[in-house]
């Protein structure tokens, strides 16, 4: 349940940030004229369009702390530090999503959200 919730504020912020850079497509000038509803369908495409685009974009972006998440590792706050603040660079990305995989995890926490395997 928490990782729904870290992954839903993800995307509800992702979400924001691009309706406020693409909201000056949804202006009431778009519906007058003679293309008005054609122009006003065309600028909801591609807000939702790129709503979308950003939601895939980020969740590739956070998928190391994502994984970190779902694997209950010990270093969670480093691994996402690295990847926000070094994502952007490849290297901080890679060496962050190696880093997720690696073994160093709770292993009660991952048997008792998962389940054991015997």
């Amino acid at each position: 349940m928490k990782l729904l919730k870290i992954i839903s504020l993800i995307l509800l912020l992702a979400l924001l940030c691009a309706s406020a850079a693409y909201a000056y497509e949804l202006r009431p000038e778009a519906y007058w004229g003679e293309r008005g509803w054609i122009n006003a369908l065309e600028s909801v495409y591609t807000w939702l369009r790129n709503m979308v685009l950003v939601g895939i974009v980020g969740g590739v972006y956070l998928l190391p702390t994502l994984i970190a998440i779902i694997r209950s590792h010990n270093k969670l706050a480093q691994i996402a530090a690295l990847n926000v603040f070094l994502g952007v660079i490849v290297i901080g990305w890679i060496g962050a999503l190696i880093w997720s995989f690696s073994g160093n995890v709770h292993p009660q926490n991952f048997l008792d959200r998962f389940g054991s395997t015997a």
